[in-house]
């Protein structure tokens, strides 16, 4: 039996099932999952990706030495998180009501990565969160990406 050339029904049957076969393919049997270990949904994270948090020092960092009058004093001099506060922040877990009023101004928050289109940023002491603004879901932390300031208010060089 001869085998005869796919026609244009067979490609178009092919091209319409070749999402649902990238979608098929297996999990990891064990993944790093957001409150423990299991099975984890593709993309879900448990801790910012190292890109993540490179863009987003390098973003601050440019920030701090170009347009350090747009921010407000709880960037330029950032304090310690409550300890109920730093226990409370979790990713996949409700921003903690006392970081909700700090959102980073928009200048900023326009030029900061985003792992999801509609999110936003808050600070918490010196940690940068990226927050859904609809279901007020941390959905990253960037720790220590604020730099500590010297005793004269200029922030010291980090090294990263």
């Amino acid at each position: 039996m001869t085998r005869s050339r796919p026609n244009r029904r067979h490609v178009v049957a092919w091209v319409a099932a070749a999402p649902l076969l990238a979608v098929a393919q297996p999990l990891p049997a064990r993944a790093q999952r957001i409150g423990g270990e299991g099975l984890a949904r593709p993309g879900l994270q448990a801790e910012a990706s190292e890109a993540l948090i490179s863009t987003v020092r390098l973003v601050l960092r440019s920030t701090y030495a170009r347009h350090r009058e747009t921010l407000p004093d709880f960037m330029l001099q950032p304090q310690p998180m409550a300890p109920e506060v730093a226990e409370a922040l979790a990713v996949k877990r409700p921003l903690p009501d006392p970081l909700r009023d700090q959102p980073v101004p928009v200048s900023l928050n326009r030029r900061l990565p985003h792992t999801r289109g509609a999110s936003v940023w808050a600070v918490g002491g010196r940690d940068l969160i990226e927050v859904d603004p609809v279901r007020l879901t941390v959905l990253n932390i960037v720790r220590d990406a604020i730099p500590e300031p010297y005793s004269d208010g200029t922030p010291a060089a980090d090294g990263s």
